[in-house]
């Protein structure tokens, strides 16, 4: 008996030294646990702290770079042209040639680039052999205009060129920058001793031309005509 009275005592004793010593190991992982969870604390407030600061000098950025270009515009507008557009006017050679050359106006606030020009002359359209290769009946048709970057409030005039007047007269433009692609429809008519001319701009959006931008007409220019013709056609002389 008292054998078993001292096995029992000291299991006992054994399992209170255990359960201290797992409480005391228990309360250090828990103090580790708190300690850990108090660092993630510190470490999310400070990522906050951060992020706030960098959205603070992105957005200063923005506003030194807006005041060192001069525009208030986002940097992509800048890059592409926004939607600042080109178009082309005609003026008459002086030497009365009976012939034009074309100027390209800039329209917007914004520069453009890379600016591509293809003028077609729908008189030839109609005379060209349709059997030729497809780059010979560009030849006779079309013009093609390089003129690169087009600052604002800037002009590209192509004086060397020299295109016939008509009775009957039209042209479809096609002009190409990094901002787009767009179409103009330009056509003349003679009346009275004077040209007068009738230009709509149109952007290429949605796999058309169904965008318009700008239009244009002379006074007494035949509008209601000019907007039922499709843009093979031309305006008949009056």
């Amino acid at each position: 008996m008292e054998y078993t009275a001292f096995a029992f005592s000291l299991l006992a004793l054994v399992t209170l030294v255990a359960l201290f010593l797992g409480s005391r190991a228990i309360g250090t992982v828990n103090s580790q646990i708190n300690e850990t969870h108090e660092k993630l604390d510190i470490l999310i407030k400070e990522l906050d702290v951060n992020r706030r600061q960098l959205s603070k000098l992105q957005a200063e950025n923005a506003q030194l770079l807006k005041k060192m270009l001069g525009y208030d515009f986002d940097l992509l507008e800048m890059i592409t042209g926004g939607n600042s557009f080109c178009y082309v006017e005609c003026n008459p050679h002086t030497d009365n040639s009976g012939t034009w050359f074309p100027v390209v106006i800039h329209h917007g606030d914004i520069p453009l680039y890379d600016v591509d020009i293809r003028i077609i002359n729908l008189r030839r359209v109609n005379q060209v052999d349709r059997t030729l290769p497809v780059y010979e009946r560009q030849q006779f048709t079309d013009i093609l205009l390089n003129v690169g970057n087009l600052p604002v409030d800037r002009s590209f005039a192509s004086t060397e060129l020299r295109i016939p007047l008509d009775e009957e007269f039209g042209y479809n433009i096609y002009i190409t920058a990094r901002n787009g692609y767009f179409m103009q429809k330009l056509r003349f008519c003679h009346q009275n001793g004077q040209w007068l001319t009738g230009t709509e701009m149109k952007k290429y959006r949605n796999a058309s031309f169904e965008d318009s931008v700008y239009t244009q007409f002379d006074d007494g220019f035949p509008e209601k005509q000019f907007r039922q013709q499709n843009r093979q056609t031309m305006l008949k002389p009056a």
